[in-house]
């Protein structure tokens, strides 16, 4: 998985996974095939794109969430890491559990979810 210019992700998948994200995504183009059956797919590094593909695919490593080119961090501080990491991963999954202990910076998290949806 590669990003490119903020703007596209370029994924190497299978046939299989392929035709599901070219069907389902209209965002997404092949832009090469190999004959062992692995193509390059880039698709536009948007909210609803990415939110698509997190929900159709179980990619090895995690997906970066738009919310980390396009939200400007409200608040009087900068957010610590863990609070960036799970508002990424709250950002693109639909059925998300946060387990955070029930304090100001958890609320802090959801804020900027809700703000960014």
């Amino acid at each position: 998985m590669e990003l490119i210019d903020n703007k596209i992700l370029k994924l190497r998948l299978r046939d299989s996974s392929t035709q599901i994200i070219k069907e389902r995504i209209k965002r997404s183009e092949v832009i090469s095939r190999t004959e062992d059956g692995i193509n390059e797919v880039v698709v536009y590094w948007g909210l609803d794109e990415v939110t698509q593909l997190n929900d159709l695919l179980n990619l090895s490593k995690s997906l970066p969430s738009p919310i980390s080119k396009e939200y400007k961090w409200a608040g009087l501080y900068e957010p610590f890491d863990h609070q960036r990491v799970t508002s990424e991963f709250l950002s693109i999954t639909k059925r998300g559990f946060c387990f955070n202990f029930c304090n100001p910076i958890s609320k802090a998290i959801i804020a900027f979810i809700a703000n960014f949806w």
